[in-house]
C-alpha cells in the first residue's frame, strides 16, 4: 500500500509537472502575453492537480476499481464531465478576477472557452485512463501471480499423493517376498531385510525431494534387484549399460526403481526359466534416454503397468509435462522394452528442487 502510495505521488507530480512545461513551451511560441499565459497556466493546472487527486480519492472510497469496465464507463465519463465544467468555471472566474473584462466579451469568446472546456475534458479523460489502466494492468498481473501459484501448489499436492501411493506398494511387495522366505530360508530372510532397511531408507530421504541423480536411483535399484535376487536366484539375471555422463541427470525418486520392478514382477517372475533384465541409460541430444528391457510378454487381457509404474509416469507427466515421453512395447522375440524420456539440459537435482 504504502509502495502503491509513493508511486501515485510520483507519477501525479511529473506527470503534471510535465504537462506544464509543455503547455509553457507552446505559450512561448504563442504570439500573446508570455508572462501572462504561464500565471494562467500555473494557476489553471494547480487546480487541475489538486482536484485530480480529490478524484483518486473519490475512486478509492467507492472502490471503482473493482468495478467492471460496463459499470465504470458511465461513472468516470460522467465526473470527468463535471470537474472539466467546473474546472472552466474556476479558469473563468481567475481571467475575470486578474483581468477583468465585461460581459459582451466573454459572449464574443464563447467558442474559445467552449475549446478550452472541451481541452480540460480531453486531459481529464487522459488522467483516468492512465489511472485505471495501471490499476487493471496491475490487477491482471496479480491475477496471473495467483493463477501460477495455484497451478504449482495443485501440481506439488499431485506429485505428493502420486508419491504417497508409490512407497507403500513397494514396501507390501518386499514384505511378501520376505514373509514368503522366513520359514525356508532365514538367513536369505536376513538378507532381504538389510536391503530392504537401505531401500527404505532411500525412500524416506526422497520423499519431500522431486529429482534426486540418477546415479542414487541406480543403488536403490542394485539394492531392489538383489532383494528380488535372493527370492528368484538364478532365474534373474541383469545386465547394466550406464553411460556414466548420465550418473548426476535429475529423475523423479523411485521412478527407475518401477521400472524395473515392473519388469520382474510382470516379466521374469512369470517365466518358469526366468530371464534377464538389461537396464541402460544414455543422453539423447537434449534428454535422458532409460530404456529397461526385460524377457516376457505384456499381457493382452489387460494393462501390464502395475500400480506403482502407473503412479511414476503420473509423476513424470505432473513433472514433464508433454515433454517427457513413454513406450511399453512388446517385441517379436519375447522382449519387453520400455522407454522413458526426459528433457534433461544439463541441469542437476539441486536447482530443480529449489
Amino acid at each position: 500500500m504504502h509502495h502503491q502510495t509513493g508511486l501515485y505521488w510520483i507519477c501525479q507530480v511529473v506527470g503534471w509537472t510535465t504537462w506544464v512545461l509543455v503547455l509553457a513551451a507552446l505559450a512561448m511560441l504563442s504570439h500573446g502575453n508570455f508572462q501572462e499565459n504561464l500565471l494562467l497556466i500555473l494557476i489553471s493546472n494547480s487546480f487541475g492537480f489538486g482536484m485530480t487527486h480529490l478524484y483518486r480519492q473519490l475512486i478509492r472510497k467507492r472502490r471503482w476499481v473493482k468495478l467492471s469496465l460496463a459499470r465504470l464507463l458511465p461513472r468516470v465519463v460522467l465526473a470527468c464531465l463535471l470537474m472539466a465544467l467546473l474546472w472552466r468555471v474556476y479558469d473563468l472566474g481567475i481571467i475575470h478576477t486578474i483581468w477583468p473584462r465585461p460581459l459582451d466579451h466573454y459572449l464574443t469568446y464563447a467558442s474559445s472557452y467552449l475549446y478550452g472546456y472541451m481541452w480540460e475534458l480531453s486531459v481529464l479523460i487522459l488522467w483516468s485512463t492512465l489511472y485505471f489502466g495501471f490499476h487493471y494492468f496491475q490487477h491482471y498481473r496479480e491475477a496471473e501471480v495467483e493463477k501460477l501459484w495455484l497451478q504449482s501448489t495443485l501440481k506439488e499436492a499431485e506429485l505428493n499423493a502420486l508419491k504417497s501411493q508409490v512407497n507403500p506398494h513397494f514396501l507390501f511387495n518386499c514384505l511378501n517376498s520376505i514373509r514368503s522366505l522366513i520359514s525356508e530360508s532365514p538367513d536369505r530372510a536376513k538378507e532381504m531385510i538389510t536391503l530392504l532397511a537401505n531401500t527404505l531408507r532411500y525412500a524416506l530421504q526422497t520423499v519431500q525431494k522431486r529429482t534426486v541423480p540418477l546415479e542414487n536411483e541406480l543403488n536403490v535399484v542394485n539394492d531392489y534387484l538383489a532383494l528380488e535376487g535372493i527370492r528368484l536366484e538364478n532365474r534373474l539375471r541383469v545386465r547394466t549399460d550406464v553411460d556414466p555422463a548420465t550418473l548426476n541427470a535429475p529423475v523423479p525418486p523411485m521412478m527407475l526403481q518401477m521400472l524395473v520392478e515392473n519388469a520382474v514382477k510382470h516379466g521374469i517372475a512369470r517365466l518358469p526359466e526366468g530371464g534377464e533384465i538389461h537396464v541402460s541409460t544414455r543422453k539423447n541430444g537434449d534428454h535422458l534416454l532409460i530404456e529397461v528391457v526385460n524377457d516376457g510378454s505384456l499381457e493382452t487381457k489387460r494393462s501390464s503397468l502395475g500400480v506403482g509404474l502407473r503412479n511414476s509416469i503420473s509423476r513424470l507427466r505432473a513433472i514433464y509435462g508433454d515433454a517427457v515421453q513413454f513406450s511399453l512395447t512388446d517385441t517379436k522375440e519375447g522382449v519387453v522394452r520400455a522407454n522413458v524420456q526426459i528433457p534433461w539440459r544439463g541441469e542437476t537435482c539441486e536447482s530443480l528442487n529449489r
